[in-house]
């Protein structure tokens, strides 16, 4: 996936906008080990199948569950079907599943730019930002063409601010 220079003014206008998402196992598990899921879900209506639920091993509370009960279709196939179902972004740290929702023409984040919206959005401080990256930063295994990105991105940002 060739990853361009942020556009600042396209993000910030996909950040004003982004009220609800559907989120997938690795994003969970991602954003719960760095600690912001619940400022997260304070922000954005979070959705997934429940698939993603089993994958995980156990619900989140106030992530809302949806069936999708085609049984031939994978788990990732079924995040994009209520993606598109729903004209919603799609959160993921799957390669394969954020060119699927490029395909679809979906907005996609990853955990890290999840926590680049709520700094953003000001519902954390650069204390809990800070906290929360070193800890995506052990645990994600991110290009580093990604990392880059997100490093210009925050410099933007943090102007805007």
């Amino acid at each position: 996936m060739n990853i361009p220079s942020p556009d600042i003014n396209k993000i910030k206008k996909q950040f004003h906008c982004l009220k609800d998402a559907v989120i997938d196992t690795s994003s969970i598990i991602n954003i719960e080990k760095a600690g912001f899921m619940v400022d997260l879900q304070q922000q954005i209506n979070l959705h997934t199948v429940e698939d993603v639920f089993f994958e995980y091993g156990k619900p989140v509370p106030s992530i809302r569950k949806h069936l999708i009960s085609q049984i031939d279709l994978s788990t990732d196939q079924k995040v994009i079907m209520l993606a598109c179902q729903n004209s919603f972004p799609v959160i993921s740290e799957d390669k394969g599943l954020l060119q699927a929702s490029q395909k679809k023409e979906l907005e996609y984040y990853n955990a890290v730019m999840m926590l680049e919206y709520l700094l953003f959005k000001r519902s954390i401080n650069n204390g809990k930002y800070q906290q929360s990256f070193s800890l995506l930063e052990q645990n994600c295994r991110y290009s580093s063409g990604i990392w880059n990105y997100i490093d210009k991105l925050h410099q933007l940002l943090l102007i805007e601010l």
